[in-house]
């Protein structure tokens, strides 16, 4: 990378959509207690919302209803945290303190929440039994669960040892397998312009 072109302050708001604003108020605000501090109606859609659940530090998870919304069939083998295909969201993570992460996993099992609970360790190792204690290689201490929607949620702690996680790993992916260029190799807009 160059250079930062953006000064971003953070996280703004993240959009998903709901098949029912009722049911997705009883979940967040009702079940969990993330407040509903914004609604909207959208407008010249018949009916469309857009509301908005203060995540913390002036950041929103919002959602959209349009009664015209078209259904999605979700596969039923879909895993938490597995892999979900290119053009769909695979989870939100909310970052949590690891020092209340046992506390809100005992929570969410009180609020009947199913939840898979994970320990990331930096060797590639984990343990999903909350009993395994973390070690020093733990960087991150995670529980994933499902909204009404099937989106994909998590309660994220991060450790110390997530401090030693740098950039060691080349991406992959279809355009290092045809050879398409890197950054540095490509022309610019505007040169290919002149």
């Amino acid at each position: 990378m160059n250079g930062r072109y953006f000064e971003l302050q953070g996280l703004s708001h993240l959009a998903l959509n709901s098949s029912d604003m009722t049911r997705t108020v009883d979940f967040y605000e009702g079940l969990l207690g993330i407040p509903l501090v914004k609604t909207l109606e959208v407008p010249g859609s018949e009916g469309g919302q857009h509301f908005f659940f203060d995540v913390g530090r002036d950041e929103t998870l919002a959602f959209f209803y349009f009664p015209t919304m078209p259904r999605r069939e979700v596969p039923v083998d879909k895993a938490i945290g597995g892999p979900t295909p290119p053009g769909l969201m695979n989870h939100v993570a909310f970052k949590v303190s690891g020092e209340e992460f046992d506390g809100y996993r005992r929570k969410l099992d009180e609020l009947g929440v199913k939840y898979v609970y994970v320990r990331h360790d930096l060797d590639g190792g984990y343990s999903m039994n909350p009993a395994d204690p973390s070690n020093d290689k733990t960087f991150a201490l995670s529980v994933y669960f499902h909204d009404p929607d099937d989106n994909v949620m998590e309660f994220c702690a991060w450790l110390p040892a997530y401090d030693q996680i740098g950039r060691d790993h080349e991406p992959e992916g279809r355009s290092k397998a045809v050879g398409i260029q890197g950054s540095e190799e490509v022309t610019p807009v505007s040169a290919r312009q002149q």
